[in-house]
C-alpha cells in the first residue's frame, strides 16, 4: 500500500500566505492608483489655471476685437503645452475658434475662464477653455504608482517570508520533531516524549 503524500504545515501556510499577499498587493496597487491619478488630475488643474492667468490678457484682446489671427496664434501657444489636449475661444460674436491634438485621449473635465473687457469694467466678452491631455496624467501616474506598487509588492513578499521563516523554524520543525518521535516509538513501550526546546512555556511545549 503506497503511503499517503505529506503534506506540510508550511508548505500550506506558504501557499495561503502567497495568495494573501498577492490579492493585498493587488488591492493596495488599484488603490494607489486611484489615489495617484486624482493627486495627478488636481495637479494638472493648477498648472492649467496658471496657464490661462497668464494669457487671460491676450485672450480678453482677441475676444473684444474679434480677432482671429490673435485667437488662432493664441491657442497654437496653449496647444504647445504638454498638459494641454484641447483650447478654445469665443466671443459670443461670430468669433469661435478650436484647437485639438490629433490624440484619442479619455474625455477630461474642461476648465473655463470668462473673460471681461480690457477696459476695466466687468462686461462678460467671451470664454477662454482648455481641456487638460489625459496622456500626460497617465504618464504621471504610471510612474508613480509603478514605483509605489513595487515598494509596497517588496514590503509585502519580506513581511510574508519572514512570517513563513518564522513559522517553520518556532511552529512546523517543532511539531515535524513531535511527529517523528511519536512514529519512532512502537506500540506498548513506555517511552516518554522529550520536552521541545524554547517551548517550555507555551501550549506546544
Amino acid at each position: 500500500m503506497t503511503p499517503a503524500k505529506r503534506h506540510y504545515l508550511h508548505h500550506k501556510l506558504a501557499k495561503a500566505v502567497f495568495w494573501a499577499a498577492l490579492l493585498f498587493a493587488t488591492l493596495t496597487s488599484t488603490l494607489l492608483f486611484i489615489v495617484e491619478f486624482r493627486q495627478a488630475s488636481e495637479k494638472t488643474a493648477g498648472m492649467l489655471n496658471q496657464l490661462l492667468d497668464t494669457i487671460e490678457s491676450t485672450a480678453a484682446v482677441a475676444a473684444y476685437s474679434g480677432n482671429q489671427a490673435i485667437g488662432e496664434d493664441l491657442l497654437k501657444g496653449l496647444l504647445r503645452n504638454d498638459i494641454v489636449h484641447e483650447a478654445h475661444l469665443s466671443n459670443g460674436r461670430g468669433l469661435e475658434l478650436r484647437q485639438a491634438r490629433a490624440t484619442k485621449v479619455l474625455p477630461q473635465a474642461e476648465i473655463t475662464r470668462i473673460l471681461h473687457s480690457p477696459f476695466g469694467d466687468q462686461e462678460i466678452i467671451g470664454h477662454l477653455g482648455v481641456a487638460p491631455e489625459a496622456q500626460f496624467i497617465l504618464q504621471e501616474v504610471r510612474h508613480s504608482a509603478l514605483l509605489g506598487a513595487l515598494n509596497s509588492s517588496l514590503l509585502i513578499s519580506l513581511t510574508a517570508l519572514l512570517l513563513l521563516v518564522l513559522v517553520r523554524s518556532s511552529l512546523s520543525r517543532s511539531l515535524m520533531h513531535v511527529s517523528g518521535t511519536l512514529h519512532a516509538i512502537k506500540a506498548g513501550e513506555q517511552e516518554r516524549l522529550p520536552s521541545l526546546p524554547r517551548h517550555q512555556d507555551d501550549e506546544l511545549g
